[in-house]
Order: C-alpha cells, then structure tokens, then sequence
C-alpha cells in the first residue's frame, strides 16, 4: 500500500522474543507469595538490539475471610510498534530511533467482602514512574516525527471497585 507513491511503512523486518516465569506459594495459611520475571530481546530493523529483564513480586496478607491486603512491584518494558518507528503517513510519521518505554509500578490494595462475599470492595494504590515515555506530538513540523520519547512521567492513585455476585450474574 502507498501514499502520495509512498510506502506507507517502511519495508523491513524485526525479531523479538520474550520469557516469563512465575512462582506462586502459600507460605502459610494467611500468607501468599508470588515471584516473577520477563526477559524481552528485540532486534530491530537496523540491527540495534534492545534487551530487558523486567522482575515481579506480590504478596498477599489473608487477614481473615473478609479482609485481603496485596503488596507488589512490577517493572515492564513497552517497545514502541513498528508502525510507531516506520510509518510514512503524513499524519503519523515514525522516529526510527524511538526507545522503549520502561514502567516501574507499585501498588497497595485491600480489600473487602461482605454479605457472604456477595459484595467486594477492592480499594488500589499505585506509584507508577514510567521512563522514556512515548507522546503524540500534534504541534510537529513537516518533516519531524510525530512520535516522540519525552523523559519520565510519575502518577500515583488510587481506583476503586466493587463487585456484586449472585447466583449466575455478577455487576461491577
């Protein structure tokens, strides 16, 4: 396909691969523990290699059968689409030398059951600091990419979810 007698990506090709593992026990009766990883290899179109071993780890407190607090950090890696790195369209032209964007996230989250655990309410506090991240630049000039790394970004949070289950129905 063209644009204009362009090609609409840049012809080419990619590898990758990825590996995750997880381990997941009950160390005792209250007590959950869950240890990950995922290792990411690319290698991109002009040959530059972009590796990442990206850990997990939760915990979870089962105070009683109403009450269940969750620890756990997660690093992850996002490398942007080819189509982000090669498109041609005027209005969504790639940077070939984007980065991958790298999240560390931390999150705290209790919750509650009620009614006979027909009634949930899970409560979630995150920390997220992402590096490298990826924005639409709708400001850029011909000729410059509209695809941009932009430094780090933090946010933190929280979200809030309750859950109804009865019989064969559930409302969120």
């Amino acid at each position: 396909m063209s644009f204009n007698g362009n090609a609409l990506v840049n012809p080419g090709e990619e590898s990758s691969q990825a590996l995750f593992a997880m381990y997941k026990s009950d160390f005792s009766n209250k007590l959950i523990g869950n240890l990950g990883f995922r290792y990411d290899r690319k290698k991109r179109q002009d040959n530059s290699n972009h590796n990442n071993f990206s850990p997990r780890i939760g915990v979870v407190y089962k105070h009683s059968n109403d009450f269940h607090l969750k620890l756990s950090y997660a690093e992850s890696f996002v490398d942007p689409t080819y189509w982000n790195r090669q498109g041609n369209l005027p209005s969504f032209r790639g940077a070939v030398d984007l980065k991958p964007e790298r999240l560390k996230s931390f999150q705290v989250t209790p919750s509650w059951q009620f009614f006979s655990s027909q009634l949930n309410y899970q409560l979630n506090f995150f920390y997220n600091q992402v590096d490298d991240f990826i924005f639409q630049n709708l400001h850029a000039m011909e000729g410059e990419p509209i695809f941009n790394n932009a430094g780090n970004l933090t946010t933190f949070g929280h979200e809030h979810e309750i859950t109804f289950a009865q019989h064969n129905w559930t409302l969120k």
